[in-house]
């Protein structure tokens, strides 16, 4: 079978015809061409009849089986169809000259069809069509398989056949043509959009027949065989011209898919990864893609367009960005977006799939809200934001003709327009992060308040501060306070009694960490070692009104500090030692010593004070020691030598560890009690406490606690002592011309001063009164004598100037020996035995006279 030179093919941009049955768009009825207008008869031209190998059956050709398969052996070349122009596809014109169709469509063909004959006259000339890959002279069995092209015999100088033979069928002869050739122009008829495999071009697979002779009744436009059957089975030509018209692709197959690990992501955001597929479709015709599109809708987001509404999806344009793009919630990863410039891409037999990938961030923090808890509507679980997406995109044939509904929408509120260039529907997710909400309490402030190994006290009952810090523990949402309620308190948020106040709350706690401080007073009444358990309650809600809470709660305990003194008392031994032992059982509280005490017979105190603080267990301060006798009394003084153990404060009172101590003091009492003092002599009572500080600053004293110690009587005794003071008096007057100066005043070469000592005896420099050293014994000096002038000496006396001084010498335990001898060596004036008074004149020279001397005696023992 010969086929003829294939047109030139070409690709226009220019979309001329949409045949679009894929896509769910109904093809045009084909049109009824006027008879007048078409130069082949409407019928059987444009309608399905037998094709030419079952017609030569049917009408009794010879030499062929009715058998499927069975092939007329056509031969001649005497008529052919050497050219056809297609002008028109289904009414469609176009610029470029090129069509398309949907293959296995029924096209309306309006054709140029350029006849040409090979001899000199051929009758009834018919072309069968096929409607099916099959050529027409094959044996089919099918009543529908050609249309058959008439030409009308009412030759014209264009357009018809010539009337050779007088019937309906149109004949040729090579007279009255030029070139062997006419046009049967703007012919009308219909033909399957079909083609071979490996052609994307329609075919034009025909046959011609002819009459070799002329019988002017064998041939009509109607009947059970229309045309003209060929005479013998070699009298046919048949051929296949591939026409311009090409097949249009199938719509491609979309898959849109996951690549992500997981459909789901938490809030404030997550990061989903897809992978766009597309593949060409059955035929064999090339598919061009043109634009990429990913388009979105959120399930509930009032922010973004809902799925099944009629809002206008999110669309982010694939192929036409490398730019980091938000829009809404949405951001399309310039940097990932492998899908990027990669159109026009053609799919082609050799090429036939198309894959890229993409990153999406979704952004959403505002997922759907909870229902508010109550009794009968339980807090709902983690809400979810669901964002439906897919593919669609823009494709054209290699003739620009737009293949597949480019507008289809599959989450929209229609399903009249799914079908189409969309792919399957993704459904991704961001989950909320449930809030987090802790709260923190501590007591600040109270009476005594203090922490011992992570338990509260205070030192007394009152006023307590608390201090609560809340945070919000989210990652994600910021919270807002509900409630904050205390078991003292019923609405903390009202609350003005701290600083800061509990009701200067804020709207709203930041997430990841915000936090907010307050503080409030509880007046709390409490025994001594009750306990006071409060607790704090918050409850919160994130921007999703979904809930949580927490609570605190601290137990305060008063515990107030104590401190116990016990006194003892006990006769005093060696104080070095000492003696008794601290430990001794011979403190006591009463102790009895002889009259009148005092330091013959010192006594010693035992305090002993103990830490109380039973609860808390905390150290003491000692600061003092308070006792009404000690040492604020004449019946009582510090003995000047103290015991190691004496008390000394301030101390540190350890609890489970006492602090002993010890006072030696001389007390005075008598065996009877004494009419003229205010006291009891015979016994002395003393009362003690210690005061001491709490590590919070309280101040504590103990319980006061009392010592005796009782006088006992002594028989009187006796002892003697006996002392000499005599006092020395001077009288010196200057009976000279001129002045002298003192210059020694001596007692035995012993300087006069008080206090010198000399052979046991002591000078006393003190002055005195002497009498009866004048004439009249017994009248007094007139100027009572002062003390004498001691070393370095100043006294000058001028001529006729008196000086009198007097001091006394002092004699322990003498006897009248003794006494004799000192006066008489005075008297005597002995040699370094005398009292020498020694004067100097201006030239040193000097004057001494002897002391006149009166002794007066006294008692002096013990001064």
């Amino acid at each position: 079978m010969k086929r003829t030179p294939s047109v030139p093919f070409k690709h226009p941009r220019t979309v001329l015809l949409v045949a679009m049955t894929a896509a769910g768009i109904a093809l045009p009825s084909l049109a009824v061409v006027p008879e007048a207008d078409n130069p082949i008869f409407n019928t059987p031209a444009n309608s399905a009849d037998s094709c030419m190998a079952d017609a030569y059956i049917e009408t009794g050709g010879k030499g062929l089986k009715d058998r499927v398969g069975q092939v007329i052996n056509c031969t001649a070349e005497d008529v052919e169809i050497a050219e056809v122009t297609v002008k028109a596809v289904d009414g469609e014109t176009s610029s470029t000259g090129d069509f398309t169709c949907t293959l296995g469509d029924t096209i309306e063909v309006t054709a140029d069809l350029r006849v040409r004959t090979n001899a000199a006259e051929r009758y009834d000339t018919t072309f069968f069509v096929s409607r099916d890959l099959d050529s027409p002279q094959v044996v089919q069995q099918d009543e529908e398989a050609c249309s058959i092209l008439i030409p009308k015999n009412d030759f014209k100088s264009t357009g018809n056949a010539q009337n050779l033979d007088a019937d309906q069928c149109g004949d040729i002869a090579k007279s009255g043509l030029v070139n062997d050739e006419y046009t049967l122009v703007n012919a009308v008829f219909t033909m399957t959009c079909t083609a071979s495999p490996g052609s994307d071009r329609v075919e034009f697979n025909y046959c011609a027949a002819w009459d070799v002779q002329e019988d002017p009744a064998n041939c009509s436009a109607t009947g059970a065989a229309p045309g003209q059957e060929p005479s013998s089975k070699s009298k046919c030509n048949c051929d296949i011209i591939p026409l311009n018209i090409f097949i249009q692709p199938d719509p491609a197959k979309i898959t849109k898919t996951l690549k992500s690990a997981s459909n789901s992501g938490t809030e404030p955001m997550a990061t989903f990864e897809y992978e766009v597929k597309i593949e060409r479709g059955s035929t064999d015709a090339d598919l061009v893609i043109t634009d990429i599109d990913d388009l979105y809708r959120s399930v509930a987001d009032s922010g973004s367009p809902k799925v099944g509404s009629s809002d206008s999806p999110i669309l982010f344009d694939l192929d036409g960005t490398n730019m980091d793009t938000t829009i809404g919630n949405l951001t399309l990863l310039g940097a990932d977006n492998k899908c990027y410039d990669t159109v026009p891409v053609t799919l082609t037999s050799s090429m036939p799939t198309f894959m890229c990938t993409f990153k999406v961030k979704v952004s959403d923090e505002d997922l759907p809200d909870a229902l508010d808890p109550t009794t009968e509507t339980p807090m709902p679980p983690a809400g979810e934001e669901e964002y439906q997406n897919f593919i669609r995109i823009t494709s054209v044939d290699l003739n620009g003709d737009s293949i597949g509904n480019n507008t289809c929408d599959v989450t929209d509120n229609l399903t009249s327009n799914d079908e189409g260039n969309c792919s399957n529907v993704i459904a991704v997710k961001i989950t909320n992060v449930d809030p987090s909400i802790a709260i923190t309490k501590t007591p600040v402030a109270g009476p005594g308040l203090q922490n011992i190994g992570g338990a509260w006290f205070v030192e007394d009952q009152g006023l307590i501060t608390y201090e609560i810090t809340i945070t919000n523990n989210s990652t994600v949402d910021a919270l807002s306070l509900l409630t904050l309620t205390d078991t003292s308190v019923t609405n903390l948020l009202n609350d003005s009694s701290g600083t800061p106040a509990c009701n200067t709350y804020p709207a709203s706690l930041s997430a990841n960490g915000g936090k907010f401080t307050c503080r409030y007073i509880v007046n709390v009444t409490l025994a001594d070692g009750a306990s006071y358990p409060n607790t704090v309650n918050v409850n919160a809600k994130d921007n999703e009104n979904r809930r949580t809470d927490d609570m605190a709660m601290v137990t305060i305990t008063r515990a107030t500090p104590s401190v116990v003194l016990e006194k003892k008392v006990a006769k005093s031994g060696d104080v070095g030692i000492p003696t008794p032992a601290i430990d001794s059982a011979s403190f006591v509280d009463s102790v009895t010593i002889d009259e009148p005490g005092g330091s013959a017979h010192p006594v010693v105190y035992r305090f002993t004070v103990t830490n109380n603080n039973t609860t808390t267990k905390e150290d003491l301060t000692l600061t003092s020691l308070e006792d009404d006798t000690l040492f604020s009394s004449v019946r009582a003084t510090a003995a000047p030598v103290q015991r190691s153990d004496e008390c000394a404060f301030p101390q540190t009172l350890s609890f489970g560890t006492p602090y002993v101590c010890t006072l030696v003091a001389y007390v005075d009492g008598n065996a009877t009690n004494v009419s003229d003092t205010a006291y009891d002599d015979t016994q002395l009572v003393n009362t003690a406490f210690v005061k001491a500080t709490s590590t919070q600053g309280k101040q504590i004293q103990s319980q006061p606690d009392s010592a005796t110690v009782l006088f006992k009587d002594v028989p009187p005794t006796v002892t003697g002592k006996y002392g000499l003071s005599g006092t020395i008096f001077i009288a010196v007057k200057n009976t000279s011309f001129e002045a002298i100066w003192l210059s020694e005043l001596s007692i035995f070469n012993t300087p006069v001063k008080d206090g010198n000592l000399f052979n046991g005896y002591r000078i006393v420099n003190d002055g005195g009164t002497l009498t009866g050293i004048d004439e009249d014994p017994t009248t007094p000096v007139s100027d009572a004598p002062l003390a004498c002038e001691e070393p370095g000496y100043t006294l000058k006396l001028d001529p006729g100037e008196e000086y009198v001084c007097a001091f006394t010498v002092e004699l322990a335990d003498f006897n009248e020996g003794d006494f004799a001898e000192f006066q008489a060596d005075i008297l005597r004036g002995a040699p370094n035995r005398n009292v020498v008074v020694k004067f100097v004149d201006e030239e040193g020279t000097p004057v001494t006279t002897d002391a006149e001397v009166q002794v007066k005696t006294g008692d002096n023992i013990d001064q």
